[in-house]
């Protein structure tokens, strides 16, 4: 699900989460640079929540499971572009265990 994208000019922005078969969520953020441009300054960023986690991020919530997607959209999405280092912060802000890979 998208929760935020955005573009301008000199840039897009994707903020996603899905909710894996296996009950990890995945949140990516993706920033990636106009089309023809070299693409040194794309990135993208995954944070991890592992299953076992996932109950315990729907209760810091106050979502149902079968809700976790909707309401992260709710509460991301008027974040705008900062989505990704709200969530970032929350998760640590919450001590909410997650894995982070940067590409």
């Amino acid at each position: 699900m998208v929760i935020v994208q955005s573009r301008d000019v000199d840039t897009s922005a994707t903020l996603q989460a899905e909710l894996r078969p296996s009950g990890e969520l995945v949140v990516t953020a993706r920033v990636a640079s106009p089309e023809g441009s070299d693409g040194s300054d794309d990135y993208e960023a995954v944070y991890t929540v592992r299953a076992d986690e996932v109950p315990r991020l729907c209760a810091l919530l106050a979502v149902d499971p079968g809700e976790l997607l909707e309401g992260l959209q709710g509460w991301l999405a008027p974040h705008g572009t900062a989505a990704a280092a709200t969530w970032r912060a929350w998760l640590k802000a919450h001590d909410v265990a997650y894995e982070l890979t940067v590409r």
